[in-house]
């Protein structure tokens, strides 16, 4: 009797779940505050680095709330990895590993920088 409920098993259509939609939300989600921040800013005209206070600022306050003496702001994700790496001194020649599943643009970062 086994075998025969085994068979029938092995033998029986298979039935998929029903798929549900999956949903994300809204990305980037840019606050009204946000909108504000960066309003005052173009309207200020002073809008990079050197005339403008708010990289400063944000660079100060993050280095605070970390407890770190500082804080670097950067374009992107891109850039703080190369970052990363120039600060740990990994360089041309050296192994530098990522976690299983790390997004490919991490790789490419340790590549385009003459990391293996």
């Amino acid at each position: 009797m086994a075998i025969l409920e085994k068979d029938a098993l092995r033998d029986a259509p298979l039935k998929a779940a029903p798929q549900q939609a999956l949903t994300f939300p809204g990305w980037p989600h840019i606050g009204a505050d946000e909108i504000e921040a960066v309003t005052q800013v173009l309207q200020s005209g002073r809008i990079n680095y050197w005339t403008g206070s708010q990289a400063r600022d944000f660079e100060r306050e993050y280095a605070e709330v970390t407890a770190t003496r500082y804080g670097i702001a950067v374009a992107n994700g891109t850039v703080s990895l190369e970052l990363a790496l120039a600060i740990r001194g990994i360089g041309p020649g050296d192994e530098a590993a990522s976690q299983c599943g790390a997004r490919r643009r991490s790789l490419l970062t340790s590549t385009e920088t003459h990391r293996t």
